[in-house]
């Protein structure tokens, strides 16, 4: 059988069926791959204009190791029951297509987008489960991606490209999954498909860069540190977000590449600001997990010079995460080194205070998601008194990040929130100018001794 010439069109109460492997036969007739297309024109024709069309893209996830466990012919036994199931299950008029060794794409009118999206589901789920396949239990598993267009809007390059595209997406998200083609969601997926290719070889040669956004003491407005930021600017995107970067470190397998890369700039940038100044860095709950993680940091400040007191680092995970031995064993003998350990985006839910008081650390970061508009919510306002008044009973400080307006400066600090960040104080700024700013005089902002009240809670 040649791959990509199969092809099983529903049309009324006719069916054609073909066998999908030379040990699987069901064929009754064949018909060529290159008709596909022909029954797809037939169908927009009878589809009325505003209906939509839906083209699911599938692929098999583990041919390959049923293949390598099990043999060839069981192997062709499960292609053909991916064929069945598209077969019995599609809608009448659907039309199936073989098109490669493991993929198949179908396409079949519907009444609405909602509904498309329900084939587009259930397909998935049942191409997703355990089958006995000539005596074998044997566990299908198939990422779907589905476009879904208006009639009149329909092209099959352009549907069957973002099927495509939307398969990949959910097969790089942990196979066996759904994805309908989003363009924003897709668009960024083939931009850090591009970008992780290029990632390791500008990381080396320094291509990516970073910066600092100071952090300042609320009561007098004086600078106390600052938080190392990646930047990239790649030619063809511009300047990536650090999230981006990260996911594209993670998906590249060099998230410890990345964070050794940040820790030694940042630390050697520090050694030059003023002494009772510190630099925090944030790392990847990934890097927690490596036995020799904290080892590695100390290693690095000794190597640059910088007293361990002056560097703070910041993880975001969750308290089941963050009570695992890997990671209780380097939190704590960083702190016993000197080095601040903290909790980033603090409030977020990724974090709660239930377990704080079990985790050695010294500080936490509320999120900005918290931070924003907090003068006029009062549910932000309660959260932030409660982390606010439970850190100073624990002895911990209290950073807030992302203020930029002077309402959330005089909430945050009538709240008893120390430290703070965000655009309202300074946007982040190259290693150059946040030398200089240390020794720039502390002037006023645009807030006056009015702005600073004393928040009402029951408001």
């Amino acid at each position: 059988m040649t791959a990509g010439n199969t092809l099983h069109p529903k049309d009324s109460n006719r069916v054609w069926r073909q066998d999908f492997s030379r040990e699987v036969n069901q064929a009754n007739s064949l018909l060529e791959y290159t008709d596909f297309s022909k029954l797809y024109e037939k169908l927009r024709k009878k589809t009325p204009p505003d209906k939509p069309i839906l083209v699911l893209f599938a692929d098999a996830d583990n041919l390959k190791q049923v293949n390598d466990t099990f043999g060839h012919e069981l192997g062709d036994a499960l292609i053909a029951e991916i064929a069945t199931i598209l077969n019995d299950n599609l809608p009448s008029g659907s039309i199936i297509c073989r098109k490669g060794g493991d993929e198949f794409i179908a396409c079949t009118a519907v009444k609405n987008f909602e509904t498309a999206e329900r084939v587009a589901a259930g397909i998935t789920c049942m191409l997703n489960n355990r089958r006995f396949l000539l005596s074998h239990e044997v566990l299908l598993s198939c990422s779907v991606g589905a476009s879904i267009s208006v009639n009149y809007e329909c092209s099959l390059h352009t549907q069957l490209k973002n099927a495509d595209t939307a398969m990949y997406l959910a097969k790089s998200s942990g196979k066996g999954q759904l994805r309908v083609f989003d363009e924003h969601a897709c668009s960024k997926l083939l931009m850090v498909q591009e970008l992780a290719k290029v990632f390791f070889s500008d990381l080396k040669t320094k291509r990516l860069s970073f910066c600092f956004q100071p952090i300042y003491r609320m009561s007098n407005r004086q600078i106390v540190g600052a938080e190392a930021l990646i930047r990239w600017h790649h030619e063809k995107y511009g300047m990536i977000c650090p999230e981006i970067i990260v996911e594209i470190a993670g998906k590249s397998g060099r998230m410890r590449e990345l964070g050794d890369f940040i820790l030694s700039e940042a630390c050697s940038a520090a050694i030059h600001w003023p002494l009772d100044t510190f630099v925090s860095v944030n790392f990847s709950p990934s890097d927690f997990l490596r036995a020799d993680f904290a080892d590695f940091v100390l290693s690095e400040l000794r190597a640059v010079g910088l007293d361990a007191s002056r560097l703070r680092i910041e993880i975001t995970e969750s308290e089941k995460m963050l009570l695992t031995d890997d990671v209780f064993s380097n939190l704590s003998k960083l702190r016993q080194n000197g080095v601040s350990v903290g909790i980033d985006d603090f409030g977020t839910g990724n974090s709660t205070m239930a377990n704080i008081d079990k985790v050695p650390v010294d500080f936490v970061k509320i999120d900005k998601s918290l931070v924003s508009d907090c003068h006029q919510r009062k549910s932000s306002k309660i959260f932030i008194n409660a982390i606010s008044k439970v850190s100073r009973h624990l002895k911990l400080e209290v950073i807030a990040e992302g203020v930029e307006t002077v309402q959330e400066y005089a909430i945050l600090r009538g709240l008893g929130v120390i430290f703070a960040q965000g655009f309202y104080f300074h946007r982040p700024i190259s290693p150059e100018r946040m030398l200089n700013l240390f020794s720039v005089p502390i002037t006023d902002f645009l807030w006056t001794k009015d702005n600073l009240y004393q928040p009402d809670l029951s408001d």
